[in-house]
Order: C-alpha cells, then sequence, then structure tokens
C-alpha cells in the first residue's frame, strides 16, 4: 500500500470492506471476525467515524494482534503503520477465512454494509453447512440393518477387492463391513448407509430422487419422455445411464470387414457426470438431480456448489480432490 493510499481511501468513507475506529476497544474484536467471516476487510484505529484523524497510542499494535488472537479460530491480520501530521494510525488488513466460522466472545458476526452483524443459530448453521463444516452423509438417521440391502452390500466389495481399493472380507456379517466402511457406529447407521445401499432409501432421504427427461427440442418445453428414479445411489447411476442410451443414438461404420460402432455420447464420460452428479451434491438441499436430453445436448444437474476452496478456474487444472459426501464419494 502506498502511503497516499491509506489517505485516499479514508476519504472514500466507510464500506462493506472498511472501518473507521478513533481508538482501541472490544467493537475491534467484533469488526476482525465480521471481516473475517465475510469477504475479508480494512480496519483503521485511529480514525474516527467522520473521517478524522485522531492517532492511537504505540501499544495499540500489540491490542489488535492479541483480541484478533482471541477470536475463535484465531484471526491474523495483516498490521501496517503510518503516520500522518504526526499521528499514527493502524491498517489492519483482514483476509477473508474460507470454509471457517469465526466467533469472538462467543458470538460469530457478518459484515453488512458498514454494520458488524451477529449470527441467528439458524444462519450458524447454514454457514456450517455451506462451509462443509457440518456433512450430510455422516449424519445418523433411523434406518436400521433390515433396511440394508445386505446382498449389494457384499457385491460391493467384491467389486472393490477386484479393482484393489478396499481390503474387507465379503463374507463378514453386513453389519461388520458397514462399520469398517464408517457407515454404522453402535447400533446407528449414517444417511451414506441408507443412500449407498438402502432398500428404499427414500423413506428416509425424500430428496435423493432423479428426474431424468427427453425433451423435444432444445428448450425444456415439453417431453417426450420422463422418469423418476428412485432406489439407492447405485441403481440410480445404472437406471440413468440405462434412460440416456435409451434416447441417444448408436452409429456404425463398416471399416474394411469391421463393424465399429459409437454412441452419440461418451458413456464412459456420461456415467461420471452421472456420478458425480449423485455423489457430490448436496443432500440438504429438498432439490433432486435433473438429466436433461435434448437434442443438442444433454444437461446433469445437481443441488450444490463448488467449495469454498476451490473456484471455476481451478477446475480447468489439477486440483485437490474435495468431495461433497466423502462417505458416499
Amino acid at each position: 500500500m502506498r502511503d497516499e493510499e491509506p489517505l485516499e481511501i479514508i476519504k472514500e468513507g466507510e464500506s462493506q470492506s472498511v472501518e473507521f475506529k478513533g481508538d482501541f476497544s472490544p467493537e475491534v474484536g467484533k469488526t476482525i471476525c465480521a471481516f473475517a467471516n465475510t469477504n475479508g476487510g480494512t480496519l483503521f484505529l485511529g480514525v474516527s467515524d467522520d473521517g478524522r484523524i485522531k492517532g492511537v497510542a504505540e501499544r495499540t499494535e500489540e491490542q489488535v494482534a492479541s483480541i484478533a488472537h482471541s477470536c475463535k479460530p484465531s484471526v491474523y491480520p495483516e498490521i501496517k503503520k503510518t503516520i500522518h501530521n504526526e499521528k499514527l494510525v493502524l491498517i489492519a488488513e483482514v483476509p477473508h477465512s474460507k470454509g471457517v466460522l469465526h466467533s469472538f466472545k462467543n458470538v460469530a458476526y457478518r459484515r453488512v454494509g458498514t454494520s458488524d452483524m451477529p449470527l441467528s443459530p439458524e444462519e450458524v448453521i447454514a454457514f456450517a453447512r455451506q462451509a462443509r463444516i457440518i456433512r450430510f452423509d455422516n449424519q445418523f438417521c433411523e434406518a436400521g440393518l433390515s433396511d440394508i440391502d445386505e446382498e449389494m452390500v457384499r457385491r460391493f466389495i467384491r467389486s472393490t477387492i477386484a479393482h484393489r481399493r478396499l481390503d474387507i472380507d465379503p463374507n463378514l456379517p453386513a453389519a461388520e463391513i458397514l462399520e469398517k466402511l464408517g457407515l454404522k457406529q453402535g447400533n446407528h447407521l449414517t444417511y451414506a448407509a441408507a443412500l449407498l445401499f438402502g432398500r428404499e432409501p427414500q423413506r428416509f432421504v425424500l430428496q435423493s430422487e432423479v428426474r431424468c427427461a427427453r425433451f423435444k427440442g432444445k428448450e425444456p418445453l415439453s417431453f417426450l419422455d420422463m422418469k423418476v428414479l428412485r432406489g439407492n445411489v447405485i441403481e440410480q447411476i445404472d437406471s440413468a445411464e440405462k434412460f440416456v442410451m435409451n434416447h441417444i443414438r448408436l452409429e456404425a461404420e463398416v471399416r474394411g470387414f469391421v463393424r465399429e460402432e459409437r454412441w452419440e455420447y461418451p458413456l464412459s464420460a456420461m456415467r461420471e457426470a452421472i456420478t458425480n452428479a449423485i455423489c457430490h451434491r448436496d443432500y440438504f438441499s429438498t432439490a433432486n438431480v435433473h438429466v436433461s436430453i435434448f437434442d443438442d445436448r444433454i444437461e446433469v444437474r445437481n443441488p450444490g456448489g463448488l467449495p469454498p476452496e476451490l473456484t471455476i478456474d481451478d477446475l480447468k487444472r489439477p486440483h485437490n480432490s474435495i468431495p461433497q459426501n466423502p462417505l458416499i464419494a
């Protein structure tokens, strides 16, 4: 930041990302917490609300660092100094903490305009879900072992053994296999267990349906075929793939004496898209996964968004895998 930049910012006044404090007080902790929880911001100490420069004492820097550290979890702003007319102004640059919810004195705050607003319990829960602090897949549900297709559990284990991904004896009792997979704890089954291996998962997760449609033309105005897929995740992936295969062309070409067949869309890519849509959806949402086939394209949509740690640009290059539902994916 250039020497003249602080004065330019001060002249513009307070905003969503700029706060003035005439001197140090506990309110500083609220602002630091709010900035960290929103989009970050700049806190000027030694500047009154109307933009007049008052200055602060040297010890204020230590006080700001201490109160930022007292946030839970701690916040680490970059603190700079500037002198104007022999008056010290501290500038605390507070970064946005993606995927983390900070609190100050047991209250979480967010920045709304030029105010630091406390979050309600409902907002805290919503934030935790969005930031994936609270997951759906590992929560306990009302399903019992009688609701689980034990043979499907064993088929799944045999399949993973064949691909050398797991080392679990498929002849073990289903309850023990589920525990080893992290899908069961004590007498409680997780939602992931019901979604993966349940006989009727929609009894416990109504929103887990997959809606497939073949539309006429290029717009979703009228459909030629429509099907609502129920059942567990594995069944839904297979059924959705079959629906797509029934509504796309299989082209054939003879080269020499060899007949080569090619689907209009690569099936491996379609299955991957459907699998990702089902496994990585936001199950807290009441919306469904949609597979829509048009004359010129196929759209696969699910409720949810990217993790806070990822952006659209990140997807265009190698990046870490951050599954929405690790127990399912």
